[in-house]
Parts: C-alpha cells; structure tokens; sequence
C-alpha cells in the first residue's frame, strides 16, 4: 500500500534515514562507534591491563561512569576525552564512516543498495526530502552518483536533525491557494514543485 501511495503521489513523502540504512556497507551504528571508543580510550588509560579493553567495550556506561568526566558517556565528551581538537575528532571519527583503499575495494563505506534505491526514488521525483541523522555521507554521495544532488542544508551532526525537521515540515505543506482574505505570516505558504528530469 505504501508503495503504491509513494507512486500514485509523487514528492509527498519523505525518509527520515537512521544507521540502519548504512550498517550493511560496514558503517557502525552511533553505539558501535561509542563502544569502539570506550575500547580504545580504556586501552590507553589502562595499559598495564590487558582485559580493560574488552571490558570496556561490555559495559561502556559503566566503565566511562568508573572513569569519565563525571558526566553521562555521550558523544561530545567522549570525544573531548579520546582526541582534544577540532581536528583531532574529524580524523578520529573519518575512520568509522570513511573507507580505505582496502575498504573501498572490499564493498565496505561505500554506497549500497539501500542507498542506491533511495536515490532512484529521489532522481524518479518519489521522494523530494530525505533526512538523515547519519554521520556518514553514503546517501549524499549515492544522490551524487544518481546525477540527483540537491543539498538544501548541511549542519554540524547536532543541529542536523531540528534542522531537517524544518525542511520537512517546509516541503510537506499543502500545495493549495491561500483561501481569501487578509495574508497572514505563514498562511500561505506553498511549496514549488520541481521540474522533473525529461523522459518522466
């Protein structure tokens, strides 16, 4: 029925993406990168014991609350704890979502057929607005590959989501006139529809 309802009503709905969509080409889900962190951040805070990694890596709330900021584990402190910069993160966290040679050889961070398909609903018009809270770039570049990029806002992974939710509540409005009377803020908003690529 859904399927039927996204082709009979092209551009109305929307995909809000979460780390499902990219686990199959071998990117960890949010907890997996924080429990691979706790492993190497007990590793080096530990040295002199050879389990404290694996530990670690069981119960990361409970080693972080042993040995973290005082604070509940979360991205940014956690971050803040395993590398100190800006920069220092951005290269820490490109290992999880970026593939290597060998990755990109073996299938792995790469666009898979999940992202493929999203972006032939995308380039078919099914879909206008897709949000996503992944911090990986998969989605972005399998709509790059389709020859169907259109970035309407790209923010730090924290504002992401509020971010696309304005979009969405944006492109979702009704396509109707505004009835007649008085213009009020807000009241008659529409949303233009995009040309559709020839040959559809």
């Amino acid at each position: 029925m859904l399927a039927t309802s996204v082709h009979s009503q092209p551009g109305v709905y929307a995909l809000l993406l979460g780390s499902g969509v990219s686990t199959g080409a071998g990117i960890p889900t949010g907890w997996g990168v924080i429990q691979a962190l706790v492993r190497r951040l007990a590793a080096a805070t530990e040295p002199h014991d050879p389990d404290a990694a694996d530990r670690a890596a069981q119960d990361p709330d409970g080693w972080w609350s042993d040995h973290g900021d005082g604070n509940p584990l979360g991205y940014s402190n956690l971050l803040a704890a395993v590398a100190p910069t800006p920069a220092a993160r951005r290269g820490l966290l490109a290992g999880f979502f970026e593939p290597s040679e060998d990755d990109a050889e073996a299938g792995f961070k790469v666009p898979g057929p999940a992202h493929r398909a999203i972006a032939d609903l995308a380039k078919r018009g099914l879909v206008r607005v897709i949000l996503t809270t992944n911090f990986d770039r998969l989605i972005e570049r399998a709509l790059e590959d389709a020859g169907h990029y259109e970035l309407a806002a790209d923010v730090g992974p924290s504002q992401r989501l509020s971010v696309a939710f304005a979009e969405l509540a944006a492109a979702v409005r009704p396509r109707t006139p505004p009835a007649p009377g008085p213009a009020l803020p807000g009241n008659n908003a529409t949303v233009p529809s995009r040309p559709r690529p020839a040959g559809e």
